[in-house]
């Protein structure tokens, strides 16, 4: 399968198969085109499946959205499992920063697919409801691990900095995967590690991507 939906799944059923070609079609439509080609027909023309068996397996676009964010989730939970418990704060802000990076370049069409809806959830309560659930557990993740840089830092302004280094991820990613300017990942990278440094007043290890 394309784009890692089904991957690494045992034998699926042909309902399951045929959803699976539905969100390919879907994915393919709104990163390439944006979330304007979102629509019943494009995803017809692009899957080759009838209209009405799309509405068979999803009944509305949402359904169809809301599975895109599990995988996308899913896809960040790849991330997050790379982290050893015991492995020192600085680490795991730096797997979770140079991890991202490395994750939108090599999964183009996923990090084109989350720049699109990135935007146009600004504009659709359903889309950003899902979006922000989305996003809660990479901020989630960068609130476990910030919150053990200094016991004597408040919840309040742990979530502040939380917040503030998943935003300057997000957008360094969203600047980077817009254009698709992945041969300047390292200096993408470097920008938002020097910015969170200053946050956070840590020293965050550098790593290489590929």
């Amino acid at each position: 399968m394309m784009n890692n939906l089904g991957q690494n799944l045992p034998m699926l059923s042909p309902s399951q198969l045929k959803k699976i070609e539905i969100l390919e079609a879907s994915l393919n439509l709104i990163s390439d085109s944006g979330y304007q080609a979102f629509s019943l027909t494009n995803i017809q023309r692009e899957s080759g499946i009838a209209k009405a068996l799309i509405r068979y397996h999803y009944p509305s676009l949402n359904h169809i959205l809301q599975d895109l964010m599990i995988q996308l989730s899913v896809e960040g939970q790849n991330l997050a499992s790379l982290d050893s418990e015991d492995s020192p704060v600085e680490i795991k802000i730096s797997n979770q920063i140079y991890g991202s990076f490395q994750w939108a370049k090599n999964q183009p069409k996923w990090s084109r697919f989350f720049s699109f809806i990135y935007y146009a959830a600004q504009f659709d309560k359903e889309l950003y409801r899902m979006h922000q659930e989305t996003l809660s557990k990479g901020l989630a993740r960068f609130n476990k691990n910030i919150s053990k840089i200094s016991p004597k830092i408040s919840k309040k302004k742990t979530e502040q900095h939380s917040l503030a280094c998943q935003n300057l991820l997000i957008g360094s990613i969203l600047r980077m995967s817009s254009v698709q300017d992945f041969d300047n990942i390292e200096k993408y990278a470097e920008t938002c590690v020097i910015s969170i440094e200053k946050i956070l007043e840590i020293t965050i290890p550098r790593k290489n991507l590929i």
